[in-house]
């Protein structure tokens, strides 16, 4: 995400290949930059990530739809789920993003921004329609 950009439709939807401690650390400071109400973030990791510190690094206020990829090396959505309700992150779990998306979209207002993030490489795995509404694609640093 960069600052000062401008979203045309609404809830604002974001894609960003967050996916480690620096990516989160990155995404997080330029939420602080953006301008909207409500925060919800679909999201889904490996199992080879240490997630305990990934998940202290997101913010407690935002609504969570814990998801995963259709890969082998994907963190189970639902043990996801379960280690972030000891860092106080609330969700739900979804076994593709495709329906969390879809959730999110439904659950969010106009002035809510929508963040999915997760490896570069699950992109094309996980192959969801945004809809025929433009979106923002995010990058911040290197990931």
């Amino acid at each position: 995400m960069a600052a000062g950009i401008s979203f045309i439709f609404h809830p604002a939807i974001i894609l960003d290949v967050a996916h480690n401690e620096d990516g989160i650390k990155q995404l997080t400071e330029q939420i602080e930059l953006t301008d909207h109400h409500e925060l919800h973030l679909v999201i889904g990791f490996v199992n080879d990530k240490e997630i305990d510190k990934i998940l202290a690094l997101l913010p407690k206020q935002a609504h969570y739809y814990f998801t995963q990829a259709t890969i082998p090396r994907a963190l189970d959505a639902g043990i996801l789920a379960q280690e972030a309700i000891v860092h106080g992150l609330k969700g739900k779990a979804y076994s593709n993003v495709n329906t969390a998306l879809a959730d999110a979209k439904i659950k969010a207002g106009k002035s809510d921004l929508i963040i999915v993030c997760g490896r570069f490489s699950w992109w094309a795995r996980w192959r969801f329609k945004i809809s025929t509404r433009p979106i923002a694609a995010g990058r911040t640093g290197n990931r």
